[in-house]
């Protein structure tokens, strides 16, 4: 048997799942009493890959896109504290081998029904007035956004 990827995520995603269903009578019950609720929109429910530590493999990854879908969510946030591209390094653009990776961790989530959220953390020292920081931060984006990518992946920005 595959062994979770970290102890953390099934916890925080099954109590996550606990949540929604609670949830679900509440939010019915608000749109029968007139409140807004748009029922178009599917209720985004998943995993954040946002902690400090050794991040997960490219492997341990895809069980885990494999468990979302089998639990019924949807969403996968990459946001590894511990990737420096993500985080210290965001200026440096992904090397072809990684940026080929991370591609095809979308890809596998694609496959898994879940959408893939790219978030980047430059809070740390982006200057805001800056245009070359700016440039550097649309460039990056860019790289991540790439045509293959486009169909089921959003880019994020997301605080420190």
């Amino acid at each position: 048997a595959t062994r979770p990827p970290h102890p953390w995520p099934s916890a925080a995603v099954l109590w996550s799942r606990v949540l929604s269903e609670r949830l679900k009578p509440q939010l019915v019950a608000s749109s029968v009493a007139g409140r807004f609720m748009d029922t178009h929109q599917p209720f985004i429910c998943g995993v954040v890959e946002g902690f400090y530590g050794r991040p997960w493999t490219m492997e341990q990854r895809k069980v885990l896109f494999k468990w979302m879908q089998r639990w019924g969510l949807n969403v996968y946030m990459y946001g590894p504290k511990d990737d420096l591209k993500h985080r210290l390094m965001w200026r440096e653009a992904y090397s072809v081998e990684e940026s080929a990776q991370l591609s095809a961790l979308v890809s596998a989530a694609r496959d898994r029904r879940v959408e893939f959220v790219y978030a980047i953390s430059p809070g740390q020292d982006i200057a805001f007035s800056s245009s070359c920081d700016l440039t550097l931060l649309k460039q990056k984006l860019r790289q991540r956004s790439s045509p293959a990518d486009k169909p089921k992946s959003r880019v994020t920005r997301q605080k420190p």
